[in-house]
């Protein structure tokens, strides 16, 4: 009699060499994910750098409107104007004690000046940021008193960072 060849059956082990191209595609599957995570670390750095400098140049670009809206005389004004050296010294030490508070956690997107206080609004990663902000602005030399008036964490964000409203009183000028 001769010799029969072996009965394979669907829930029986496969044959030896029909492992081969599922293991071959598991291997390369692998090997694409790692390759396209890494691509995405690398996309998400750029990104955040990008947004790092924006922020930077959005800050120049206030910081520029607001000295052209300084040296602008004040018409409505019935107190009489400061010197503009006065003036100009007030403006820089704002905007030395904003930048000075400000950090990596930290992105100002607004500033609106009043006659004895700032309004400032940003973003920052999270509720303890913005509340170091807002602390860090108190001690600073331009401001007597500096607080948290709004806050709301931005839940379209993937990193869900928080945006702000920082009150901060102006320090009288000196005589």
């Amino acid at each position: 009699m001769a010799a029969r060849a072996p009965l394979w059956l669907d829930y029986q082990r496969p044959p030896p060499g029909r492992q081969l191209p599922g293991i071959a595609l598991l291997v390369g599957s692998l090997l694409l994910s790692g390759v396209l995570l890494s691509m995405s670390a690398d996309l998400g750095r750029d990104i955040e750098a990008t947004d790092s400098q924006v922020a930077k140049l959005r800050q120049a670009a206030e910081r520029r409107r607001l000295f052209a809206e300084a040296a602008k005389p004040a018409t409505e004004s019935a107190a009489p104007a400061p010197p503009a050296s006065a003036s100009a010294a007030r403006w820089e030490t704002l905007f030395a004690s904003l930048e000075g508070a400000a950090d990596e956690t930290v992105t100002l997107l607004g500033l609106t000046p009043g006659l004895r206080e700032v309004t400032v609004t940003g973003e920052a990663r999270d509720l303890p940021a913005a509340l170091d902000y807002a602390q860090r602005l108190q001690t600073a030399p331009a401001f007597s008193e500096a607080y948290l008036a709004k806050y709301e964490v931005v839940r379209e964000h993937p990193r869900q960072p928080v945006r702000f409203t920082v009150l901060a009183r102006l320090r009288e000028a000196p005589p």
